[in-house]
Protein backbone atom coordinates (compact mmCIF):
# COMPACT_ATOMS: atom_id res chain seq x y z
CA UNK A 1 0.00 0.00 0.00
CA UNK A 2 1.02 3.62 -0.80
CA UNK A 3 0.45 6.46 2.07
CA UNK A 4 1.89 9.46 2.93
CA UNK A 5 3.03 9.96 6.74
CA UNK A 6 1.32 7.12 6.69
CA UNK A 7 -2.10 8.51 7.63
CA UNK A 8 -3.37 9.84 4.15
CA UNK A 9 -3.64 7.33 1.41
CA UNK A 10 -2.13 7.90 -1.86
CA UNK A 11 -5.10 7.79 -3.72
CA UNK A 12 -6.62 10.66 -1.39
CA UNK A 13 -4.42 12.94 -2.55
CA UNK A 14 -4.42 12.12 -6.13
CA UNK A 15 -7.92 12.60 -6.41
CA UNK A 16 -8.14 15.91 -4.25
CA UNK A 17 -5.36 17.28 -7.09
CA UNK A 18 -6.97 15.49 -10.23
CA UNK A 19 -10.76 16.70 -9.51
CA UNK A 20 -10.29 20.41 -8.56
CA UNK A 21 -8.89 20.91 -12.16
CA UNK A 22 -12.73 20.03 -13.06
CA UNK A 23 -14.24 22.85 -11.85
CA UNK A 24 -12.30 24.88 -13.96
CA UNK A 25 -13.52 23.59 -17.03
CA UNK A 26 -16.53 24.98 -19.08
CA UNK A 27 -19.26 24.78 -18.87
CA UNK A 28 -19.06 24.46 -15.27
CA UNK A 29 -16.94 27.49 -14.71
CA UNK A 30 -19.20 29.52 -17.35
CA UNK A 31 -22.25 30.12 -14.81
CA UNK A 32 -21.79 30.81 -10.99
CA UNK A 33 -24.86 29.04 -9.46
CA UNK A 34 -23.60 26.05 -11.24
CA UNK A 35 -20.19 26.39 -10.31
CA UNK A 36 -21.14 26.99 -6.74
CA UNK A 37 -23.51 24.25 -6.63
CA UNK A 38 -20.83 21.57 -8.36
CA UNK A 39 -18.20 22.72 -5.75
CA UNK A 40 -20.47 22.67 -2.91
CA UNK A 41 -21.26 19.00 -3.59
CA UNK A 42 -17.65 17.95 -4.61
CA UNK A 43 -16.43 19.20 -1.54
CA UNK A 44 -18.94 17.17 0.46
CA UNK A 45 -17.67 13.92 -1.95
CA UNK A 46 -13.63 15.21 -0.97
CA UNK A 47 -13.77 15.69 2.33
CA UNK A 48 -16.28 11.95 2.66
CA UNK A 49 -13.37 10.30 0.98
CA UNK A 50 -11.11 11.73 3.53
CA UNK A 51 -13.05 10.89 6.57
CA UNK A 52 -13.59 6.97 4.91
CA UNK A 53 -9.47 7.03 4.46
CA UNK A 54 -8.53 8.25 7.93
CA UNK A 55 -11.03 5.80 9.07
CA UNK A 56 -9.31 2.57 7.66
CA UNK A 57 -8.05 1.12 10.98
CA UNK A 58 -11.93 1.37 12.57
CA UNK A 59 -13.75 0.32 9.17
CA UNK A 60 -13.44 -3.84 7.68
CA UNK A 61 -10.94 -3.15 4.78
CA UNK A 62 -13.42 -4.07 1.72
CA UNK A 63 -16.40 -2.19 3.21
CA UNK A 64 -13.39 0.75 3.25
CA UNK A 65 -12.70 0.16 -0.33
CA UNK A 66 -16.32 -0.17 -1.56
CA UNK A 67 -16.81 3.16 0.04
CA UNK A 68 -13.89 4.31 -2.15
CA UNK A 69 -15.44 3.26 -5.00
CA UNK A 70 -18.58 4.88 -4.19
CA UNK A 71 -17.51 8.28 -4.17
CA UNK A 72 -14.79 8.13 -6.73
CA UNK A 73 -18.24 6.94 -8.94
CA UNK A 74 -19.80 10.08 -7.40
CA UNK A 75 -17.35 12.49 -8.21
CA UNK A 76 -17.08 11.26 -11.38
CA UNK A 77 -20.62 11.66 -12.30
CA UNK A 78 -20.66 15.46 -10.86
CA UNK A 79 -17.58 15.98 -13.01
CA UNK A 80 -17.05 14.30 -15.88
CA UNK A 81 -19.71 12.69 -16.84
CA UNK A 82 -21.87 15.70 -16.12
CA UNK A 83 -19.20 17.98 -18.52
CA UNK A 84 -19.70 14.98 -21.22
CA UNK A 85 -23.25 15.00 -21.34
CA UNK A 86 -23.62 18.94 -20.72
CA UNK A 87 -21.32 19.24 -24.62
CA UNK A 88 -23.63 16.64 -25.74
CA UNK A 89 -26.59 18.52 -24.64
CA UNK A 90 -25.71 21.62 -25.80
CA UNK A 91 -24.63 19.89 -29.19
CA UNK A 92 -28.35 18.83 -29.42
CA UNK A 93 -29.80 22.27 -28.85
CA UNK A 94 -28.32 24.31 -30.81
CA UNK A 95 -26.85 22.54 -33.39
CA UNK A 96 -23.18 23.94 -32.91
CA UNK A 97 -19.84 21.90 -33.52
CA UNK A 98 -17.92 24.53 -31.00
CA UNK A 99 -17.71 21.84 -27.81
CA UNK A 100 -17.15 18.43 -30.60
CA UNK A 101 -14.46 17.46 -32.26
CA UNK A 102 -14.69 16.95 -35.90
CA UNK A 103 -13.80 12.64 -35.90
CA UNK A 104 -17.29 12.56 -34.15
CA UNK A 105 -18.70 14.42 -36.80
CA UNK A 106 -17.05 12.57 -39.65
CA UNK A 107 -17.84 9.32 -38.66
CA UNK A 108 -21.48 10.18 -38.13
CA UNK A 109 -21.67 10.91 -41.57
CA UNK A 110 -19.89 8.07 -42.94
CA UNK A 111 -22.18 5.84 -40.92
CA UNK A 112 -24.87 7.82 -42.65
CA UNK A 113 -23.30 7.03 -45.86
CA UNK A 114 -22.91 3.05 -45.29
CA UNK A 115 -26.75 3.13 -44.53
CA UNK A 116 -27.39 4.49 -48.14
CA UNK A 117 -25.06 2.12 -49.27
CA UNK A 118 -22.81 4.67 -50.29
CA UNK A 119 -18.84 4.43 -49.67
CA UNK A 120 -17.79 6.47 -46.84
CA UNK A 121 -13.98 6.35 -48.62
CA UNK A 122 -15.40 7.35 -51.91
CA UNK A 123 -17.66 10.34 -50.65
CA UNK A 124 -16.68 13.69 -49.94
CA UNK A 125 -18.17 15.74 -46.42
CA UNK A 126 -18.34 19.23 -47.79
CA UNK A 127 -22.56 18.55 -47.95
CA UNK A 128 -21.98 17.32 -43.94
CA UNK A 129 -22.43 19.70 -41.27
CA UNK A 130 -18.52 18.51 -41.02
CA UNK A 131 -17.91 21.68 -43.49
CA UNK A 132 -19.03 24.18 -40.64
CA UNK A 133 -16.05 22.66 -38.11
CA UNK A 134 -13.81 25.32 -37.15
CA UNK A 135 -10.56 24.37 -38.52
CA UNK A 136 -7.56 25.94 -37.28
CA UNK A 137 -4.00 24.40 -36.75
CA UNK A 138 -2.49 28.00 -36.53
CA UNK A 139 -1.06 27.55 -40.27
CA UNK A 140 -1.45 30.60 -42.85
CA UNK A 141 -3.42 30.01 -45.71
CA UNK A 142 -4.54 26.51 -44.80
CA UNK A 143 -8.09 26.52 -43.67
CA UNK A 144 -9.45 23.76 -45.62
CA UNK A 145 -10.31 20.71 -43.36
CA UNK A 146 -8.76 17.69 -45.17
CA UNK A 147 -10.87 15.42 -43.40
CA UNK A 148 -13.60 16.68 -45.83
CA UNK A 149 -11.85 15.38 -48.52
CA UNK A 150 -10.58 11.62 -46.57
CA UNK A 151 -11.65 9.14 -43.96
CA UNK A 152 -8.76 7.84 -42.30
CA UNK A 153 -10.55 5.94 -39.46
CA UNK A 154 -10.42 2.00 -40.40
CA UNK A 155 -13.43 -0.11 -41.30
CA UNK A 156 -14.11 -1.52 -38.23
CA UNK A 157 -14.61 1.77 -36.05
CA UNK A 158 -17.53 2.77 -38.96
CA UNK A 159 -19.18 -0.69 -38.50
CA UNK A 160 -19.20 -0.96 -34.60
CA UNK A 161 -20.77 2.33 -35.10
CA UNK A 162 -23.70 1.48 -36.92
CA UNK A 163 -25.52 -0.36 -33.75
CA UNK A 164 -25.06 2.68 -31.59
CA UNK A 165 -26.44 5.08 -34.48
CA UNK A 166 -29.40 2.58 -34.94
CA UNK A 167 -30.48 2.38 -31.33
CA UNK A 168 -29.58 6.12 -30.59
CA UNK A 169 -32.07 7.30 -33.40
CA UNK A 170 -34.76 3.99 -32.36
CA UNK A 171 -34.44 5.80 -28.56
CA UNK A 172 -34.05 9.64 -28.34
CA UNK A 173 -34.32 10.21 -32.38
CA UNK A 174 -30.98 11.78 -32.64
CA UNK A 175 -27.08 10.43 -32.16
CA UNK A 176 -24.01 11.42 -31.16
CA UNK A 177 -21.18 9.35 -31.59
CA UNK A 178 -19.71 9.74 -28.55
CA UNK A 179 -22.16 7.37 -27.25
CA UNK A 180 -19.90 4.54 -28.12
CA UNK A 181 -16.90 6.17 -27.20
CA UNK A 182 -18.46 6.63 -23.61
CA UNK A 183 -19.01 3.18 -23.67
CA UNK A 184 -15.59 1.96 -24.20
CA UNK A 185 -14.48 5.00 -21.64
CA UNK A 186 -16.47 2.91 -18.94
CA UNK A 187 -15.14 -0.61 -20.15
CA UNK A 188 -11.94 0.58 -19.91
CA UNK A 189 -12.31 1.78 -16.06
CA UNK A 190 -13.70 -1.64 -15.46
CA UNK A 191 -10.70 -3.29 -16.73
CA UNK A 192 -8.10 -0.99 -14.97
CA UNK A 193 -9.57 -1.80 -11.84
CA UNK A 194 -9.47 -5.74 -12.54
CA UNK A 195 -5.81 -5.41 -13.45
CA UNK A 196 -4.17 -4.81 -10.51
CA UNK A 197 -4.25 -6.99 -7.20
CA UNK A 198 -3.89 -4.57 -4.33
CA UNK A 199 -6.67 -2.99 -3.37
CA UNK A 200 -5.26 0.70 -3.19
CA UNK A 201 -3.47 0.02 -6.62
CA UNK A 202 -7.05 -0.36 -8.36
CA UNK A 203 -8.13 3.30 -6.84
CA UNK A 204 -4.93 4.72 -8.07
CA UNK A 205 -5.41 3.38 -11.79
CA UNK A 206 -9.00 4.29 -11.99
CA UNK A 207 -7.94 8.27 -10.53
CA UNK A 208 -5.29 8.42 -12.87
CA UNK A 209 -7.55 6.77 -15.87
CA UNK A 210 -10.60 8.97 -15.13
CA UNK A 211 -9.76 12.29 -14.03
CA UNK A 212 -6.84 12.89 -15.85
CA UNK A 213 -7.46 16.18 -17.33
CA UNK A 214 -5.65 16.52 -21.00
CA UNK A 215 -7.20 12.44 -21.41
CA UNK A 216 -10.37 12.63 -20.12
CA UNK A 217 -11.25 16.25 -21.38
CA UNK A 218 -9.99 14.41 -25.04
CA UNK A 219 -12.80 11.91 -24.76
CA UNK A 220 -15.19 14.30 -23.71
CA UNK A 221 -14.76 16.29 -27.10
CA UNK A 222 -15.13 13.16 -29.26
CA UNK A 223 -10.81 12.11 -29.81
CA UNK A 224 -11.39 8.16 -31.03
CA UNK A 225 -7.96 7.11 -29.01
CA UNK A 226 -10.07 5.99 -26.22
CA UNK A 227 -11.89 3.17 -28.85
CA UNK A 228 -8.78 1.48 -29.25
CA UNK A 229 -7.31 1.70 -25.74
CA UNK A 230 -9.88 0.14 -24.43
CA UNK A 231 -9.83 -3.08 -27.22
CA UNK A 232 -6.13 -3.27 -26.07
CA UNK A 233 -6.70 -3.20 -22.48
CA UNK A 234 -9.06 -6.04 -22.96
CA UNK A 235 -6.66 -8.01 -25.36
CA UNK A 236 -4.11 -7.98 -22.74
CA UNK A 237 -6.38 -8.45 -20.06
CA UNK A 238 -8.25 -11.75 -21.85
CA UNK A 239 -4.49 -12.77 -22.21
CA UNK A 240 -3.40 -12.24 -18.59
CA UNK A 241 -5.97 -14.46 -17.99
CA UNK A 242 -4.87 -17.40 -20.52
CA UNK A 243 -8.10 -16.63 -22.69
CA UNK A 244 -5.91 -16.17 -25.82
CA UNK A 245 -8.21 -17.42 -28.25
CA UNK A 246 -10.86 -14.29 -27.31
CA UNK A 247 -7.95 -12.09 -27.23
CA UNK A 248 -6.91 -12.64 -30.65
CA UNK A 249 -10.31 -11.81 -31.53
CA UNK A 250 -10.39 -8.54 -30.14
CA UNK A 251 -6.91 -7.84 -31.25
CA UNK A 252 -8.23 -8.18 -35.02
CA UNK A 253 -11.04 -5.83 -34.55
CA UNK A 254 -8.24 -3.39 -32.90
CA UNK A 255 -6.13 -4.19 -36.25
CA UNK A 256 -9.42 -3.35 -38.04
CA UNK A 257 -10.29 -0.14 -35.65
CA UNK A 258 -7.29 2.45 -35.80
CA UNK A 259 -3.77 2.46 -37.17
CA UNK A 260 -1.75 2.30 -33.75
CA UNK A 261 -2.79 -0.95 -32.82
CA UNK A 262 -0.96 -2.49 -35.81
CA UNK A 263 2.42 -1.75 -33.57
CA UNK A 264 1.94 -3.74 -30.94
CA UNK A 265 1.86 -7.04 -32.99
CA UNK A 266 5.06 -8.14 -32.94
CA UNK A 267 5.05 -7.89 -29.07
CA UNK A 268 1.89 -9.66 -28.53
CA UNK A 269 2.81 -12.89 -30.35
CA UNK A 270 6.77 -12.88 -29.12
CA UNK A 271 4.65 -12.29 -26.00
CA UNK A 272 2.70 -15.69 -26.61
CA UNK A 273 5.91 -17.69 -28.46
CA UNK A 274 7.88 -17.08 -25.78
CA UNK A 275 5.48 -17.85 -22.75
CA UNK A 276 4.66 -21.47 -24.13
CA UNK A 277 7.55 -22.91 -22.16
CA UNK A 278 6.63 -26.55 -21.81
CA UNK A 279 6.27 -27.01 -25.46
CA UNK A 280 8.82 -27.64 -28.42
CA UNK A 281 9.91 -25.18 -30.88
CA UNK A 282 7.48 -26.57 -33.52
CA UNK A 283 4.56 -27.21 -31.14
CA UNK A 284 5.10 -22.66 -30.06
CA UNK A 285 5.02 -21.65 -33.71
CA UNK A 286 2.14 -23.90 -34.59
CA UNK A 287 -0.06 -22.37 -31.44
CA UNK A 288 1.67 -18.83 -31.90
CA UNK A 289 0.55 -18.84 -35.46
CA UNK A 290 -3.00 -20.02 -35.02
CA UNK A 291 -3.47 -16.89 -32.91
CA UNK A 292 -1.70 -14.48 -35.76
CA UNK A 293 -4.38 -16.43 -37.53
CA UNK A 294 -7.35 -15.55 -35.80
CA UNK A 295 -6.36 -11.94 -35.61
CA UNK A 296 -5.80 -11.59 -39.38
CA UNK A 297 -9.06 -13.51 -40.18
CA UNK A 298 -10.50 -11.02 -37.77
CA UNK A 299 -9.70 -7.63 -39.39
CA UNK A 300 -9.85 -9.02 -43.03
CA UNK A 301 -13.52 -9.89 -41.98
CA UNK A 302 -13.51 -5.95 -41.37
CA UNK A 303 -11.24 -4.73 -43.88
CA UNK A 304 -11.27 -7.26 -47.16
CA UNK A 305 -15.01 -5.58 -48.08
CA UNK A 306 -14.01 -2.26 -47.98
CA UNK A 307 -11.07 -2.99 -50.03
CA UNK A 308 -12.59 -4.91 -52.65
CA UNK A 309 -15.73 -2.28 -52.92
CA UNK A 310 -12.90 0.25 -54.31
CA UNK A 311 -9.25 -0.22 -52.94
CA UNK A 312 -7.96 3.09 -54.88
CA UNK A 313 -9.98 4.94 -52.41
CA UNK A 314 -9.78 3.12 -49.35
CA UNK A 315 -6.03 3.03 -49.89
CA UNK A 316 -5.71 6.55 -50.57
CA UNK A 317 -7.99 7.77 -47.36
CA UNK A 318 -5.97 5.12 -45.16
CA UNK A 319 -2.51 5.37 -46.21
CA UNK A 320 -1.82 8.19 -48.77
CA UNK A 321 -3.76 10.63 -46.85
CA UNK A 322 -1.75 10.06 -43.57
CA UNK A 323 1.62 9.84 -45.60
CA UNK A 324 1.63 13.00 -47.93
CA UNK A 325 0.93 11.57 -51.27
CA UNK A 326 -1.82 13.15 -52.17
CA UNK A 327 -2.50 17.08 -52.70
CA UNK A 328 -5.17 17.00 -49.66
CA UNK A 329 -3.10 14.88 -47.61
CA UNK A 330 -2.67 16.38 -43.94
CA UNK A 331 -0.28 18.80 -43.54
CA UNK A 332 3.83 18.71 -42.12
CA UNK A 333 2.80 19.25 -38.68
CA UNK A 334 3.01 18.37 -34.85
CA UNK A 335 5.30 17.69 -32.05
CA UNK A 336 7.49 15.73 -33.95
CA UNK A 337 10.71 15.75 -36.18
CA UNK A 338 8.37 16.77 -39.17
CA UNK A 339 8.16 20.62 -38.59
CA UNK A 340 12.20 20.65 -38.65
CA UNK A 341 12.05 19.43 -42.60
CA UNK A 342 9.70 22.45 -42.79
CA UNK A 343 11.52 25.36 -41.09
CA UNK A 344 15.02 24.07 -42.79
CA UNK A 345 13.63 24.57 -45.84
CA UNK A 346 13.67 21.52 -47.18
CA UNK A 347 9.96 21.29 -48.37
CA UNK A 348 8.68 24.51 -49.86
CA UNK A 349 4.71 23.83 -48.05
CA UNK A 350 3.80 21.79 -44.92
CA UNK A 351 1.53 20.47 -47.79
CA UNK A 352 4.59 18.93 -49.79
CA UNK A 353 5.72 15.43 -50.05
CA UNK A 354 8.64 14.25 -47.81
CA UNK A 355 9.68 10.62 -47.86
CA UNK A 356 9.15 10.34 -43.92
CA UNK A 357 9.37 6.31 -44.00
CA UNK A 358 12.70 6.40 -44.11
CA UNK A 359 13.98 8.06 -41.50
CA UNK A 360 11.65 5.94 -39.89
CA UNK A 361 12.79 2.79 -41.06
CA UNK A 362 16.42 3.79 -40.02
CA UNK A 363 15.26 4.47 -36.85
CA UNK A 364 12.81 2.60 -35.89
CA UNK A 365 14.20 -0.86 -37.18
CA UNK A 366 17.38 -1.12 -34.58
CA UNK A 367 15.12 -0.06 -31.84
CA UNK A 368 12.79 -3.10 -33.19
CA UNK A 369 15.49 -5.36 -33.15
CA UNK A 370 17.00 -4.01 -29.57
CA UNK A 371 12.95 -4.65 -28.12
CA UNK A 372 12.59 -8.06 -29.85
CA UNK A 373 15.86 -9.28 -27.89
CA UNK A 374 14.27 -7.70 -24.71
CA UNK A 375 10.89 -9.02 -25.08
CA UNK A 376 12.75 -12.33 -25.18
CA UNK A 377 14.83 -11.70 -21.88
CA UNK A 378 12.22 -10.35 -20.23
CA UNK A 379 8.79 -11.75 -21.58
CA UNK A 380 6.07 -10.22 -19.45
CA UNK A 381 2.99 -8.61 -20.20
CA UNK A 382 4.19 -5.22 -18.43
CA UNK A 383 7.36 -5.10 -20.87
CA UNK A 384 4.82 -5.97 -24.26
CA UNK A 385 3.32 -2.93 -23.12
CA UNK A 386 6.34 -1.16 -22.84
CA UNK A 387 8.05 -1.79 -26.12
CA UNK A 388 5.13 -1.67 -27.93
CA UNK A 389 4.96 2.38 -26.16
CA UNK A 390 8.50 3.01 -26.99
CA UNK A 391 8.68 1.67 -30.48
CA UNK A 392 5.19 3.37 -31.38
CA UNK A 393 6.76 6.78 -29.90
CA UNK A 394 9.67 6.71 -32.13
CA UNK A 395 7.52 5.89 -35.10
CA UNK A 396 5.29 8.49 -34.45
CA UNK A 397 7.78 10.98 -33.61
CA UNK A 398 9.02 10.78 -37.21
CA UNK A 399 5.41 11.18 -39.22
CA UNK A 400 4.81 13.40 -41.23
CA UNK A 401 2.29 14.64 -38.36
CA UNK A 402 3.18 13.90 -34.04
CA UNK A 403 -0.82 15.10 -32.46
CA UNK A 404 -0.95 15.63 -29.12
CA UNK A 405 -4.00 13.06 -28.69
CA UNK A 406 -0.95 10.65 -29.60
CA UNK A 407 1.07 11.87 -26.69
CA UNK A 408 -1.55 11.31 -24.37
CA UNK A 409 -2.52 8.11 -25.72
CA UNK A 410 1.25 6.95 -25.21
CA UNK A 411 0.90 7.67 -21.36
CA UNK A 412 -2.01 5.70 -20.88
CA UNK A 413 -0.16 2.78 -22.52
CA UNK A 414 2.44 3.30 -20.06
CA UNK A 415 0.05 3.71 -16.83
CA UNK A 416 -1.66 0.02 -18.29
CA UNK A 417 2.32 -1.36 -18.58
CA UNK A 418 2.86 -0.20 -15.12
CA UNK A 419 -0.22 -1.64 -13.59
CA UNK A 420 0.45 -5.15 -15.17
CA UNK A 421 4.13 -4.59 -13.83
CA UNK A 422 2.56 -4.88 -10.40
CA UNK A 423 0.53 -8.05 -10.52
CA UNK A 424 3.92 -9.25 -9.06
CA UNK A 425 3.60 -13.02 -11.12
CA UNK A 426 7.00 -15.02 -12.13
CA UNK A 427 6.96 -15.62 -15.65
CA UNK A 428 8.85 -18.36 -16.99
CA UNK A 429 12.97 -16.96 -16.74
CA UNK A 430 11.67 -16.88 -12.90
CA UNK A 431 11.66 -13.02 -12.91
CA UNK A 432 9.17 -11.00 -11.30
CA UNK A 433 6.65 -8.73 -13.54
CA UNK A 434 7.21 -6.25 -12.46
CA UNK A 435 10.65 -5.96 -13.97
CA UNK A 436 10.26 -3.01 -16.79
Amino acid sequence: MITTSGKISFDTVLLFTLSFYWLLTPPINSRQPLLLIVSFVLFCFLFAYLAVDLSSKLVEKDYNHFLKIGIIFAILTTLVLNLFFSTIYVRYKTGSVDYVHDNPIQIEEAVKFLLQGKNPYRENYFSTPLKDWHYDIGIEDYNINPALYHVIALPAHLVLSIPFYVASYSLIGWYDQRFMYLLAWLILLVLVYLIPRDLQIKLVGVILLAFNPIATIFFINGRNDVLVLAMLTAVFFLANKGRWIWSAIIMGVAVATKHTSWFVLPFLFLYHYYSLTSSSAIEKLKQTSKIVFITGMVAAIFILPFLFWDSSAFIDDVYYYPAGNLVTSYPIYGYGFSPFIYYSGIVDSRLDYFPFWIPQILISLPLLWFLVRRQKKYNTLANTLLHYAVFLLVFLYFSRFFMDNYIVYLTQVLLLAYLFALNNKPNEYGREDNKL
